[in-house]
């Protein structure tokens, strides 16, 4: 009875070791894992500032709007960084925002449209700047990407943005 008893307990073991084994080594599916917004993301090879959904909006009119998001990943207290140009496929986009970041702050770029309804930016527990960024006929259609440039005052950050109609 003990030797059965010790052979049950032994192949239990046995079998648990394997099967938490099969696990070991594999890639899992959610190890990348990124935000789910439509467009594209970078940061400065510092890592201080970051651009998260790039997007390039088009109209039925060839107007083109340039959507992101700035965030100045500097901790509280420290340095301010300034948006000095953006570029989409070398063309300047027409910016209408301050282009000043402060530290641990946001500067949130959208369509004139989609500008209207964001909230104001004055309260105290938020730290963000809003703003419209404009593309001069990019000859873009949805579907498509961009290479779109962003030179700040501690490094660029360039990415191909996805074009998509503006809804």
């Amino acid at each position: 009875m003990k030797t059965r008893s010790a052979l049950a307990i032994a192949v239990i073991g046995a079998a648990s070791l394997g099967l938490t084994a099969c696990g070991a080594g594999q890639i899992s599916q959610t190890a990348d894992q990124v935000a789910a917004v439509d467009g594209a993301s970078g940061q400065t090879e510092d890592t201080a500032v970051n651009v998260r959904d790039v997007t390039i909006l088009v109209t039925d009119s060839s107007q083109a709007s340039l959507k992101f998001t700035a965030v100045n990943d500097e901790k509280k207290g420290g340095e301010a960084v300034n948006l000095n140009s953006v570029k989409v496929d070398g063309t300047p986009v027409q910016l209408a925002a301050n282009p000043n970041i402060g530290s641990g702050c946001s500067l949130i770029v959208n369509t004139p449209r989609q500008n209207e309804v964001q909230p104001s930016a004055s309260r105290d527990h938020m730290c963000a700047e809003y703003g419209i960024a404009t593309i001069a006929d990019p000859g873009a259609v949805p579907g498509q990407q961009r290479e779109v440039t962003f030179s700040f005052s501690n490094g660029d950050i360039t990415v191909n943005a996805p074009v998509s109609k503006e809804l």
